[in-house]
C-alpha cells in the first residue's frame, strides 16, 4: 500500500502562527497533521465527564479551524472512551491511539485508524516479540493497524544482545514481525549538537520501510 506520513502535534492546545505556516508544506508532501490529545498527562483534568465532554469539543473546532487531519491520543485506561467519544462526532479524519492496546474497548479498536504500541521505551527484541504477540493476540489489534514506536536516542538490543539504534532496528522490526502497518518516533528533537543524526537515522528508517523512497 502508499506509505502515509503522519505528524503529532504534542502541543497543539497552543496552536502557534508558526505551526500554520508550516501547513501548506505538510499539505504539499502529503503529510497529515494530527492534534495531539494528552489524555495520559492530563487525567487529572479530565476525569470528569462533562469536562472531558467540553474539551473535546474545543479540541473537534480547533483540528477543523487549522485544516487539520485528525486526533491521537495517549493511553491510559478511559482514553479509548475519549477516542470513542470523538469518533463519534467527527467524520472523515484519522484517529490514532498512543499506549498499550489493552485501554481500548472492542468499539474504540474498531473505531481508531491505528494503534501506536508503546515500545518507545522497550531495550531487548525479546520483549518487543511479546509485546507484538499480545497486541495482536491479546488484544486483538490487526497488524494492519499496528506501528511500533522508538525514541531517538534510544538503544534496542538484538536477539544476540548487539546494541542497535531503536529507530533502526524497530523498522526492521516491522517488517520482520508482521508486516506491521509502521513506525513511530519520538524525541527527533533532541540532537540539538548534530542536527544531521536523528535525521540520518529517520531517513533511513523510512527507506527500510518503503524502498522506493
Amino acid at each position: 500500500p502508499d506509505s502515509l506520513d503522519i505528524v503529532s502535534l504534542t502541543n497543539a492546545d497552543n496552536f502557534s502562527k508558526y505551526d500554520a505556516e508550516d501547513m501548506p508544506a505538510m499539505r504539499e508532501k502529503g503529510t497529515k497533521v494530527l492534534y495531539q490529545v494528552d489524555y495520559a498527562g492530563r487525567s487529572g483534568e479530565l476525569t470528569d465527564e462533562t469536562k472531558l465532554g467540553a474539551y473535546l469539543d474545543k479540541v473537534i473546532a480547533a483540528v477543523e479551524k487549522n485544516g487539520l487531519d485528525g486526533y491521537s491520543f495517549t493511553g491510559i485506561p478511559n482514553a479509548g472512551d475519549a477516542a470513542t467519544a470523538t469518533a463519534a462526532k467527527t467524520e472523515g479524519q484519522l484517529l490514532v491511539f498512543e499506549g498499550n492496546p489493552l485501554f481500548l474497548t472492542e468499539d474504540a479498536l474498531s473505531k481508531v485508524d491505528y494503534v501506536v504500541l508503546d515500545t518507545e521505551a522497550t531495550e531487548n527484541v525479546t520483549d518487543l516479540k511479546m509485546q507484538v504477540l499480545n497486541a495482536t493476540g491479546y488484544a486483538g489489534v490487526p497488524a494492519t493497524k499496528l506501528l511500533l514506536a522508538a525514541a531517538a536516542g534510544a538503544p534496542l538490543y538484538d536477539e544476540n544482545v548487539e546494541e542497535h539504534a531503536a529507530i533502526t532496528e524497530m523498522a526492521e522490526r516491522v517488517v520482520s514481525l508482521g508486516p506491521l502497518a509502521g513506525l513511530g518516533t519520538y524525541d527527533i528533537y533532541n540532537d540539538y549538537y548534530d542536527l544531521d543524526m536523528n535525521y540520518k537515522l529517520v531517513r533511513n528508517a523510512i527507506q527500510t520501510l518503503n524502498p522506493s523512497k
